[in-house]
């Protein structure tokens, strides 16, 4: 896995999977990743192998310093 972040810009929302009677599923935004004056960086690892990602929400990664290639 590598290490790295994702910018979330607007925000990351998410959408309940499952079928719903509502016409328009309301979506959630995710804590941590929207702000207002700056884009919001997601500590996040990808594998290249398998084309998967995973970050966590809600703890927005401030030192950008540790993902730069050396």
């Amino acid at each position: 896995m590598q290490n790295g972040f994702i910018p979330a810009g607007g925000g990351i929302h998410w959408f309940q999977h499952e079928p719903c009677a509502d016409l328009f599923p309301f979506a959630q935004a995710l804590p941590g990743t929207s702000t207002w004056f700056r884009r919001a960086k997601l500590e996040a690892y990808r594998c290249t192998a398998c084309q998967f990602v995973l970050f966590r929400y809600g703890k927005q990664v401030h030192d950008t310093s540790a993902f730069k290639h050396r």
